[in-house]
């Protein structure tokens, strides 16, 4: 669960509901929210993704010498 906060998946749920909600019921104040949560998302994940160590393949030494 943490996992998902963290990566930005909840917020990206919460503005989904909030913008589909909004869309159906005419509510322009709700979809502002749920953008409002989608940019909060986005930088939720953009600071997970900056801390994680990237995966490059080890250097390899020359084996020349």
């Amino acid at each position: 669960m943490k996992k998902f906060f963290q990566s930005g998946g909840a917020f990206m749920l919460v503005a989904l509901l909030c913008i589909a909600a909004g869309l159906l019921s005419g509510n322009r104040g709700v979809v502002a929210a749920g953008a409002f949560w989608l940019i909060v998302a986005i930088a939720v994940r953009a600071r997970s993704t900056k801390k994680q160590p990237s995966t490059h393949e080890p250097q390899r030494k020359n084996d020349a010498t």
